[in-house]
């Protein structure tokens, strides 16, 4: 081949790469300005709807189905005071817990003082820490939730007055770390596969000084928990189980 036509097929194939080296400058810048657009608007919905992580008061903030996976990406932490109100409530995220720590933001509800309707009917199935340490009112706060399977921990605060119907409807829930001083009569019948251990910790925050409460469990959940003889479900007749119960003398533990 004579060097002409090697100029000739060299130019031709510059030539013929001219349009994918365009396609794929645009593709690129495309792509470029939409992620830009995209961060922009991110950044000013969540700057606005956190008040640029100064929000405190979130009651309502994230209730409803509208809230999901797609649309649930805060900017900047959670921290809630005062009311936590339907905070949660029917809110679609599958798993808030992992959801916050995907967006690298964290939750905090240690000022949180009516925690009720917090979490109800949200279809979550787990949580982060949940810290009612400043409450005074978990009514129904994670009633009728039956995707929830596990809370990383649930600290109660001796300030709390009323508890009814907080874990009704909570069928999957397993495993939550229980810390803090219950002094108000609690049901958590509802929770069927509660396990041994959240069970022994739930104890454990049980106030000494309280009289006249009751603890209501499910029955199911400690037949199976602390059960003797592995698939005989009798839990419930076990030395461990009947030693916590022993240890409360002051509360009244009922199972359903």
């Amino acid at each position: 081949m004579n060097e002409k036509n090697t100029v000739f097929d060299t130019i031709s194939e510059i030539s013929s790469n001219v349009p994918k080296v365009y396609e794929a400058g645009y593709a690129k810048g495309e792509k470029e300005g939409y992620d830009a657009g995209a961060k922009s608007e991110y950044d000013a919905f969540w700057d606005a709807y956190q008040n640029k992580g100064d929000k405190r008061e979130y009651y309502f903030c994230f209730s409803g189905t509208a809230w999901n996976d797609k649309t649930f990406k805060p900017k900047y932490d959670i921290t809630m005071t005062h009311s936590g109100i339907y905070t949660f409530a029917y809110n679609a995220v599958t798993d808030i817990a992992e959801s916050l720590n995907g967006c690298g933001v964290s939750l905090d509800t240690s000022g949180v003082k009516n925690a009720s309707y917090l979490f109800y009917a949200a279809r979550t199935k787990s949580l982060p820490v949940i810290d009612l340490s400043t409450a005074t009112n978990l009514t129904y706060a994670f009633a009728d939730n039956g995707w929830l399977e596990r809370i990383e921990k649930l600290v109660f605060s001796s300030n709390i007055t009323t508890t009814s119907q907080c874990f009704t409807g909570c069928k999957k829930l397993k495993d939550v770390a229980f810390e803090g001083e219950m002094i108000s009569s609690l049901s958590m019948s509802s929770c069927e596969v509660l396990s041994a251990d959240s069970i022994a910790s739930l104890f454990g925050c049980l106030s000494d000084s309280a009289s006249g409460k009751k603890l209501t469990l499910s029955k199911a959940a400690v037949d199976k928990g602390f059960e003797i003889n592995e698939g005989a479900n009798d839990g419930s007749g076990a030395t461990v189980w009947l030693m916590l119960v022993d240890s409360k003398p002051n509360w009244t533990i009922s199972l359903v």
